[in-house]
């Protein structure tokens, strides 16, 4: 899934005025931020094989003023979101979402594959494949939100958390 974005700029702007202890702050609350927001996701994430919660992760950028907080697995956007008629998306999402529209690139053998797989790991009769395939093309998947309900928790965070850091350096620095 692509990135999601909270500008910070002019609290990140605050803190590197007051020099390289704020500078150093403000990388560490955008950090830290986002190591809990891939914690939350990850927390969030459905697992059955675990491969969408070990794709979730998180990337520094530009000297660690920035953190990108990623989702690899292919198919993260449709757990997410949902598929078919289920599909359930937040309105500040809906240019990612976008993206992922349409059917994916799996074949109906593989689709058939991965349900039985699925059906065995649960302990399912195998002879339910296609009418457990046909329930999904039919209706689709419902949305498991992971990915969004993190972000939402970061973004609400994350400025109060750089206010209370320029808060206490500018307080330190000043009341020597």
């Amino acid at each position: 899934m692509n990135l999601v974005q909270v500008d910070t700029t002019r609290l990140v702007d605050k803190l590197k005025r007051l020099g390289t202890r704020g500078s150093q702050m403000a990388k560490a609350v955008i950090q830290s931020q986002a190591d809990l927001m891939v914690i939350d996701a990850k927390r969030r994430a459905p697992a059955d094989l675990g491969a969408l919660r070990q794709s979730i992760g998180k990337e520094s950028i530009n000297d660690g003023f920035i953190a990108a907080v990623y989702v690899n697995a292919p198919y993260a956007a449709y757990v997410e979101f949902g598929t078919g008629v289920r599909v359930d998306i937040p309105a500040e999402m809906a240019d990612i979402a976008a993206k992922y529209k349409g059917k994916g690139n799996g074949s109906f053998e593989q689709f058939k594959v991965a349900i039985k797989d699925w059906m065995q790991r649960k302990g399912i009769d195998p002879k339910y494949a296609y009418v457990i395939m046909m329930q999904i093309l039919h209706n689709g998947l419902r949305p498991q939100p992971f990915f969004y309900p993190a972000y939402q928790t970061m973004r609400k965070n994350l400025p109060k958390k750089l206010k209370l850091a320029f808060e206490r350096e500018w307080q330190a620095q000043f009341s020597r």
